[in-house]
């Protein structure tokens, strides 16, 4: 029997000078509402009933209050919206191995979701608080018939409530069921995988219209030649079934209960590379490219605690997805690692031909990203540097200079040290982020902190 615990908390006060261009004024002001309380814990347990059952169980609770820093348009900076979060869930997981050829997993979770949402507008003081409930279930049975054939039949079950305090609220609840079938066959340097899954979800509301629910088959397929000893090319389609979650459609002021599920065909080529030389050099190279079309793309433009949702109609998406990693060792005490990454994705927006938008790339996408990292790992030390690449993008699918927002890179340094003492171990980190100080957007008129630290201390017993 094993038994394992973990907790932490964390306190920042969010305030922070920044200075944003907004026009053709520059503003140079200090970001207020902006702190943040949070707590999380979570227990472990795991059970040996016998040499091929194994019973798991975790809880784990969450809580935090923060405030939701507003907009800074036309030099208001103040907000009075706080959002106070709550999460509590249990799960339980059973495993047994009744043969070499015959394996079962089940497993039940409870989670509950506490929010409360206020503010103070000129109206008056609001608060809102919603409440979600879910119970999931599932049952997977794993069986290798034949030399070299996989078969698996998955079982998904999962029931959630969401009830609000607001007047005329929907007050949904859905059941969703999942029925996945799926094989994997190997053969010689061939590997080959297939899958269908069904979807179908049913919902009902206590005032108004219920969404018409959501059923779809959504099969998938992959196969990987490794055509050398090092060298692996894979090729593979898949369709997505993205159904919209309560909040997106219920929510009262940005819900869409009509609001359609996001499906995606999406075809990929890949290939990967990996050696090692004399055991101390190991490289490894992907390079993935992807195309696909998406129907109802489900979007939503962020402001704070509320945000727009809305089907964007049709999306081309043309994609490719490099990365490589080389780490070299000197012993079992020093060693060196370098990883790049980089993103290309061109997704635009073909929903109407005769739109002043079409085929322009859609809100919040950027169409180049990347990051990279060199971790230097020491008897005494381990240092790394991370730099983060996010290229321009729009806060509209209409393509303009005014709704352009600029690239930005973020760049860190981590500097960690682990101690021995006894059987227990402490973990010393001190992050320094946003080295180049600068007030980029992720989102449009909310500048993000410059130069900040953290130190963090963690003790494993």
């Amino acid at each position: 029997m094993g038994i394992g615990a973990y907790t932490s908390y964390e306190r920042a006060d969010g305030v922070y000078w920044f200075t944003l261009k907004n026009g053709i004024k520059t503003i140079h002001e200090r970001r207020n509402n902006s702190d943040i309380k949070t707590w999380r814990g979570e227990l472990n347990m795991s059970y040996q009933l016998t040499d091929k059952q194994t019973l798991q169980w975790k809880a784990y609770g969450f809580t935090s209050n923060r405030g939701l820093p507003g907009a800074v348009i036309y030099d208001n900076t103040y907000s009075a919206e706080r959002l106070k979060d709550k999460n509590v869930f249990t799960q339980m997981l059973y495993e047994n191995l009744f043969s070499n050829r015959i394996k079962m997993k089940a497993a039940a979770k409870w989670n509950y979701v506490w929010s409360r949402y206020s503010d103070i507008p000129a109206s008056g003081y609001k608060e809102d608080t919603y409440r979600q409930n879910e119970t999931y279930l599932t049952a997977t049975l794993w069986t290798n018939p034949l030399q070299g054939l996989n078969l698996s039949f998955a079982q998904d079950y999962a029931h959630n409530h969401l009830s609000m305090t607001l007047p005329k609220a929907a007050n949904p609840t859905r059941n969703s069921l999942w029925t996945a079938l799926a094989a994997n066959y190997q053969i010689g340097s061939f590997s080959i995988n297939a899958s269908l899954l069904a979807t179908n979800i049913y919902e009902r509301v206590k005032q108004g219209n219920a969404s018409n629910g959501f059923h779809r088959l959504s099969p998938a397929f992959s196969m990987q030649w490794r055509c050398l000893q090092d060298f692996r090319l894979r090729f593979g389609y898949k369709d997505i079934f993205r159904t919209p979650t309560l909040n997106e459609l219920y929510y009262t002021g940005i819900g869409n209960r009509h609001l359609n599920p996001e499906k995606s065909r999406m075809w990929n080529l890949g290939a990967t590379y990996s050696h090692t030389f004399n055991r101390t050099l190991q490289l490894s190279l992907t390079a993935d490219g992807y195309f696909g079309n998406v129907t109802d793309k489900i979007i939503a433009v962020p402001k704070m605690f509320y945000w727009q949702m809305m089907n964007a109609g049709k999306v081309r998406q043309l994609g490719l997805d490099v990365s490589a990693n080389i780490e070299k060792k000197w012993g079992n005490d020093w060693s060196v690692s370098a990883t790049g990454s980089y993103s290309l994705m061109k997704a635009t927006d073909i929903s109407n031909p005769t739109a002043v938008y079409y085929c322009n790339q859609i809100a919040y996408t950027p169409r180049h990203s990347g990051s990279a990292s060199v971790l230097l790992h020491t008897p005494w030390l381990d240092f790394s540097y991370n730099v983060l690449f996010m290229g321009e993008r729009y806060t509209l699918s209409y393509n303009i200079p005014d709704n352009r927002m600029k690239p930005f890179t973020d760049h860190s340094i981590t500097l960690s040290r682990e101690f021995k003492l006894n059987k227990q171990q402490l973990r010393v980190q001190f992050d320094a982020r946003n080295l180049g100080n600068k007030n980029y957007e992720v989102v449009r008129f909310y500048p993000m902190p410059g130069t900040n630290w953290r130190l963090s201390v963690s003790w494993e017993l």
